[in-house]
């Protein structure tokens, strides 16, 4: 797999950020009158898709976008920094080795960069493009497939069934992590291509082959 393209979700692969996003993205809703979406099914409900469709869905208008974007960075800014999954960092520099790396979110792109930094990984990655710069993961994906070979397989690593359904949309084979948001079941629908049980699962599915000594690196 030397020649694939690697696409990562932040929230819930990469790092641990459900309780500090969902808090940030509740307050946010609140602001902008969308109270119902800060109960705790609704918000897992909104990643079954895409998440400003969710929020249009909820009735936040798209002309709001921007404003709701902002003040989600505004908070997300002023919590503290989530921390990277155990055994995270060491899977992306070592895929890095191989692959071109991207990161596709619906996070805001400049909250993610003190985490990459403080984990030693945002050197890994070729672009972070959050929803600042587009709100459709679909979208994104596109645009970076479309650098690369229409033969260059790409791969688009995901927690929610949102993730897997846009990595579908834009033609993509899909990893469903089960350390992130969405159960297994919700993630069941989206019919993911691979299943990662843990980090180092990544290096296996993409073919590396490395032998470890710790719990986190018991690579085969």
């Amino acid at each position: 797999m030397s020649s694939s393209l690697i696409m990562f979700d932040y929230d819930g692969v990469i790092a641990d950020s459900r309780e500090i996003f969902q808090r940030a993205f509740q307050d946010a809703c609140v602001s902008f009158g969308l109270e119902p979406l800060a109960q705790d099914e609704a918000f897992l409900r909104v990643f079954e898709g895409n998440m400003m469709a969710g929020l249009a869905a909820a009735g936040l208008r798209e002309t709001y976008f921007p404003a709701f974007l902002s003040k989600l960075e505004d908070m997300l800014n002023a919590a503290p920094q989530p921390p990277v999954f155990t055994g995270m960092a060491e899977v992306v520099r070592t895929l890095y080795q191989h692959f071109p790396l991207w990161i596709i979110t619906s996070n805001v792109s400049d909250v993610l960069r003190p985490v990459l930094e403080d984990a030693g990984i945002v050197d890994c990655f070729q672009e972070i493009m959050g929803a600042d710069v587009h709100p459709d993961k679909t979208e994104k994906i596109r645009r970076v497939r479309v650098r690369f070979p229409a033969t260059c397989p790409a791969w688009y690593v995901g927690d929610t069934l949102g993730d897997i359904l846009e990595g579908n949309r834009a033609g993509c084979r899909t990893v469903a992590v089960t350390w992130g948001w969405h159960s297994r079941d919700r993630l069941e629908q989206g019919r993911p291509d691979r299943w990662a049980e843990r980090p180092a699962d990544l290096l296996e599915i993409f073919g590396i082959d490395i032998q470890g000594t710790g719990d986190e690196y018991a690579f085969r």
